[in-house]
């Protein structure tokens, strides 16, 4: 607004300022009208614009927003193949990114901890060597429990199904080591 509207403001009746606050209203609805949509048809050719390749084209794109322009555009640049199909990289895809990836689909479905075969020892007495290591290395017996407890807990999460807590065989174990 410009200083001779601020002063009109000031001293105009309330109509004519509610009129003016709700013309500054639309021509913000109008600009978010407006990008909502670009983004549609950016997301009609194709384009995921929630990867930072597509929210890229579609803030610097100037062209007509057509479908079959952006698109056009998109393939150009390499975003999309063709048919409109994102294109992907290949890439090297290592052995825990695989293993992680199972996890987060394992636990999306609801699950609590990917199957695996049981190891040779429970996950109980492999916490309970550490601890029992960690203390004839010389580590004192909180920082000796804390690593046993984290080896436990990343059993648990690994899928370890021996990594399960029965108070009754800890105790038991406790008063062995």
């Amino acid at each position: 607004m410009s200083d001779m509207e601020n002063t009109l403001d000031d001293s105009s009746p309330e109509h004519i300022k509610k009129l003016r606050a709700d013309a500054a209203a639309a021509r913000d609805l109008e600009k978010a009208l407006a990008a909502k949509e670009r983004e549609i048809a950016f997301l009609q050719a194709g384009v995921k614009t929630d990867s930072k390749l597509g929210a890229m084209l579609m803030k610097t794109y100037d062209g007509e927003l057509s479908a079959e322009a952006i698109r056009a555009e998109a393939v150009e640049i390499g975003l999309v193949g063709d048919m409109g199909e994102p294109v992907v990289a290949e890439t090297q895809v290592g052995e825990a990114e695989i293993k992680y990836q199972q996890a987060r689909e394992s636990f999306s479905a609801g699950d609590t901890a990917l199957p695996s075969d049981p190891p040779a020892k429970s996950a109980v007495d492999v916490a309970f060597d550490e601890w029992n290591d960690a203390r004839r290395g010389g580590m004192s017996n909180a920082d000796a429990q804390d690593l046993a407890f984290a080896s436990f807990i990343s059993a648990a999460a690994n899928g370890d199904s021996t990594a399960t807590f029965d108070e009754r065989q800890w105790q038991q174990n406790s008063r062995m080591y």
